[in-house]
């Protein structure tokens, strides 16, 4: 064998062997079981919705007409956590004790209130919001709901 086909066998195997290195980010409607989505939300929900490669959605069941929660989980990159937290249109809040890096997003919006919580863990970020469909609660127990979230998934970030 030549020198240059030596090169290029090990650039080869030096690059599949880094390839296999690079973890892939999290499948969303994994991070989550059922019986957690509705302890967080406080009642039964249906099973996780995809809703493309990077999110998944929860719904609260309950009885046509009343008010219900929605809990969406969407992975993101730790470069748009960054960019959001800095160039955020609302009110930016950090919060301490989950993961490496974490902040509420808020948004008013007339009289609706929408928050997202932000999570950053190693390589990992994701965007956890809990919002009312048909009803709206205090902002203050959407945040509640998505920190039980933040803290029910760390382990799989």
């Amino acid at each position: 064998m030549t020198h240059r086909a030596i090169n290029f066998w090990f650039a080869c195997f030096v690059f599949a062997f880094a390839s296999s290195l690079v973890a892939a980010p999290p499948e969303p409607c994994a991070m989550l079981t059922t019986a957690q989505a509705g302890a967080a939300l406080g009642g039964t929900v249906g099973t996780g919705k995809p809703l493309g490669a990077t999110v998944c959605e929860w719904k609260q069941e309950g009885k046509p007409g009343t008010a219900s929660l929605r809990l969406d989980i969407t992975v993101i990159t730790p470069d748009r956590f960054a960019r959001t937290k800095s160039a955020f249109a609302g009110t930016v809040t950090n919060v301490s004790g989950v993961g490496d890096d974490a902040y509420y997003a808020t948004i008013k919006s007339g009289q609706t209130i929408n928050t997202g919580l932000s999570v950053k863990k190693g390589d990992t970020a994701v965007v956890i919001r809990v919002m009312g469909i048909g009803g709206q609660k205090p902002v203050e127990e959407y945040q509640a709901k998505e920190k039980a979230v933040a803290q029910a998934i760390l382990p799989k970030l």
